[in-house]
């Protein structure tokens, strides 16, 4: 499982990457779930994560047919390691959705900084969970390197407030079935452990969880640090399972 944390500016980055953050995530917590970080802001925390480490931008919302213009309208950003564009598809289908993710998608591959799609589902209410098979089925057809399930509202039970571990351990079999990730995020902390470890999602994405003063605080390594081994040792009890590429 790896950890992937929100981040607002680079000084946040290099908190992250000193708690031991596997993917460093940049996006603005005050704007959104999934809000940007302005294009200054994205380029100086670019430049605070090692070339090999995995960096992530959020795009925000996107109705299918925008959604390319959004990812094309993100400058190069120079990566040796893997790069990943997420955005919250606003649709009321993935039938409807999988054209316009199929666009983006190929649009990415001829980026000189390969960037993949993760696509990503607000699950706020137990019926947002109904289509998740669905979705997931989509964005493995349409190219996306994997689906995020989070939370549009912050102030709620969370996404396993909505959708248990049950349903989505069997939403990551499918997503391994299908060469993709399965992502969770949405108000997960330390006492999600023991959900996590029955659910293994390929990455967990924390930004409140690692904040003081939550969400919109200031990110704290020790914070990383203390959920990087909490995840440790959920991992130990589990067998490791190879991660799509």
């Amino acid at each position: 499982m790896r950890l992937l944390v929100s981040v607002r500016d680079a000084d946040e980055a290099r908190a992250a990457l000193m708690g031991g953050a596997d993917i460093v995530d940049a996006k603005e917590p005050t704007l959104g779930p999934l809000s940007p970080v302005a294009p200054t802001t994205l380029r100086s925390i670019a430049a605070a994560v090692p070339l090999t480490m995995p960096l992530s931008v959020a795009l925000g919302n996107a109705h299918p047919q925008e959604l390319a213009d959004i990812v094309a309208a993100v400058e190069p950003l120079e990566r040796r390691q893997a790069l990943f564009f997420k955005a919250a598809m606003m649709s009321a289908s993935p039938e409807e959705a999988v054209g316009g993710i199929t666009v983006a998608c190929r649009l990415l591959e001829r980026r000189a900084d390969c960037p993949v799609l993760i696509v990503a589902r607000y699950v706020d209410e137990p019926s947002d969970a109904d289509d998740l098979s669905r979705w997931m089925a989509a964005s493995a057809a349409a190219g996306a390197r994997g689906l995020l399930l989070d939370t549009s509202r912050k102030d709620g039970p969370g996404l396993f407030g909505s959708v248990g571990p049950q349903a989505l351990a069997a939403l990551r079999r499918e997503a391994a079935r299908r060469g993709v990730w399965l992502a969770v995020a949405g108000s997960v902390t330390v006492a999600h452990m023991e959900l996590l470890a029955r659910v293994r999602p390929h990455v967990l994405g924390v930004r409140g969880a690692v904040c003081d003063g939550g969400r919109t605080g200031r990110l704290s390594a020790e914070r990383v640090l203390q959920l990087r081994h909490a995840l440790a040792g959920i991992t130990r009890r589990t067998r490791p399972r190879a991660l799509p590429v």
